[in-house]
C-alpha cells in the first residue's frame, strides 16, 4: 500500500505539471482531480507501520472519494449563479467547497485519528524489541 501511495503521489505530480500550462476546461479538471488525491496519500504514508493501520484503508479511501466528488461538484457548478440554484445561501459550488474540501474531511479524519489513536506510540513488540536490543549490548 506504501507504493501504491507513491505510485499515486508519483502520477498527480505527473499530471499537474503536464496540465499546468493549458487552459482547456480538460486540463483544469485534471489538475483539480490530481491535487485533490495528495492528501490522502500524504496521509497513508504519514501512518507507517501503525498498529490501527488496515482500519485506516476505509477512513483514507472515503477521504480520497469524498474529496473527488467534492471537487468534481465545485467544477461541475462552476459559474451557477443564478438564484434558482442555491442551496443554503449559497451557490452550490460553494457548498460543494466548504462541505466537500473542508468541513466533512475535517470530521473524517478528525474521527479516524480518534477511532485508531494509541497513547503510547509504541507496541508492545516495540518494546520488547527495544528490551532484547538493551540485553544485548550489556552482554
Amino acid at each position: 500500500m506504501r507504493s501504491a501511495a507513491l505510485g499515486v503521489l508519483a502520477a498527480a505530480s505527473a499530471a499537474i505539471v503536464a496540465v499546468s500550462w493549458s487552459a482547456s476546461p480538460a486540463a483544469q479538471w485534471a489538475f483539480v482531480l490530481a491535487s485533490v488525491a495528495f492528501p490522502p496519500a500524504l496521509i497513508w504514508l504519514g501512518v507507517g507501520h501503525r498498529r490501527h493501520r488496515r482500519s485506516l484503508v476505509l477512513a483514507v479511501a472515503a477521504l480520497l472519494v469524498l474529496l473527488e466528488a467534492a471537487a468534481i461538484g465545485v467544477l461541475a457548478w462552476r459559474g451557477a449563479d443564478d438564484v434558482g440554484h442555491w442551496l443554503i445561501g449559497l451557490p452550490p459550488g460553494g457548498v460543494f467547497f466548504i462541505l466537500g474540501l473542508w468541513l466533512l474531511p475535517f470530521v473524517l479524519t478528525t474521527w479516524a485519528h480518534a477511532a485508531t489513536f494509541d497513547p503510547t506510540g509504541l507496541r508492545p513488540e516495540d518494546l520488547a524489541a527495544l528490551r532484547r536490543r538493551r540485553q544485548g549490548s550489556a552482554d
